[in-house]
């Protein structure tokens, strides 16, 4: 399948923690290293990570979809932004508004592109859309 969607944001800050730092809500993520961070003012309420899985009323499907929620549990899905041409992955919670990325091993500043695919059905209808 072809990727249909992408948001573009910049980068709003950028921070350097130490080895051992929490990131995020509730901690979930601990720095292994010294770390660079950036955060961005994209998140979950404009549509990063949005899925249609429990959109349905059926008793079945609904059964399955929590199923499936389940079994993902136990996964890891890395979720991750293009800067400046490299992949770098979203760390921690993804916020409402913001996310967190590890840039520590890439070049870059403040203001610079930050890539994000989404899908375009779950973006929120405030975003600008560009069609090419």
């Amino acid at each position: 399948l072809k990727q249909i969607g992408i948001l573009k944001s910049r980068i709003l800050e950028l921070r350097t923690v130490e080895k051992g730092s929490n990131v995020s809500y509730t901690n979930k993520y601990t720095t292994k290293r010294k770390t660079t961070l950036a955060t961005i003012p994209l998140g979950y309420m404009d549509g990063i990570n949005k899925t249609r899985e429990r959109d349905t009323f059926s008793r079945i499907d609904n059964l399955k979809a929590a199923l499936k929620e389940l079994k993902n549990l136990f996964k890891t899905k890395r979720l991750m932004v293009s800067i400046n041409g490299k992949k770098c992955d979203i760390v921690g919670r993804l916020g409402t508004l913001h996310a967190i990325i590890d840039v520590t091993d890439i070049k870059c500043e403040v203001g610079d592109e930050v890539i994000v695919e989404a899908n375009p059905v779950y973006v929120d209808e405030k975003i600008k859309r560009e069609y090419v």
